[in-house]
């Protein structure tokens, strides 16, 4: 733990002026974690090369450390060992709000605020129009959600409003992340809670933003057909990184 933590400690005192770019590699470098001591590593010396306009699919069995590359790759744990690199850049010299901005997550369990469902989807961005609005909620399959509410799309949902369902809480926060175009998207089960014919809607709509956006999309899940989509696939097992390329 201290080990760790000091580990932490030089990460955030490094200088970090460097704005976002990734037009070529993204690089986890002998990258070793442990959430407790360096004798129960989650992962150890993990090394995978990755790409813009890639869609990647990470594996393994629950609790096997596919979520912590996930929270790696966000910056909000650290490396008890090795680098993590944007284009030969390690991502602690780049300015955190820069990379934030341009890494879009959606968790298993989507945050659901309450407010309108507009609201829900923009969280605060402003730089949007009505028909990019329009284009994500049919993208993302929320059109029979916005039927059900009593006034559309400003209706209120969250706590104290319109009750949403787990597929439907995913299916708004993919329409987040579509609305930023960030040119790293990670997702969490995507397609876990959904039907088969929003599953297959979703899916479509993953392929969609590689090709208009040339994200790199990185998929933690352990569906088939989600796998499918893969352009690689990352299997976590025993701490351990085995890449599968698909041709």
């Amino acid at each position: 733990l201290h080990l760790s933590l000091r580990r932490q400690r030089q990460m955030c005192i490094r200088d970090r002026d460097k704005s976002f770019e990734f037009n070529k590699s993204f690089v986890f470098d002998n990258i070793s974690f442990s959430y407790c001591n360096e004798s129960e590593f989650i992962l150890k010396d993990a090394n995978f090369v990755l790409s813009p306009n890639k869609i990647i699919c990470i594996v393994g069995e629950s609790g096997i450390g596919k979520s912590t590359i996930a929270k790696l790759i966000i910056r909000i744990i650290f490396p008890n060992k090795g680098n993590i690199y944007i284009d030969d850049v390690p991502i602690y010299d780049i300015d955190l709000k820069s990379y934030r901005n341009n890494v879009g997550f959606m968790p298993q369990k989507p945050i659901i605020i309450d407010d309108s469902l507009l609201e829900n989807i923009v969280m605060g961005y402003d730089n949007y129009n009505t028909n990019q609005i329009n284009l994500i909620v049919k993208d993302t399959g929320l059109e029979n959600l916005i039927l059900k509410l009593p006034n559309g799309i400003y209706s209120k949902i969250g706590t104290h409003g319109f009750k949403v369902s787990e597929g439907e809480a995913q299916r708004i926060a993919l329409a987040r992340i579509i609305l930023r175009n960030p040119k790293i998207i990670i997702l969490d089960e995507p397609t876990a809670s959904l039907d088969n014919d929003t599953e297959n809607k979703i899916i479509c709509t993953i392929k969609n933003i590689k090709e208009q956006s040339k994200s790199l999309v990185i998929i933690i899940t352990h569906k088939e057909s989600t796998m499918s989509l893969a352009d690689k696939i990352i299997y976590v097992k025993n701490k351990n990184i085995i890449i599968e390329e698909i041709s």
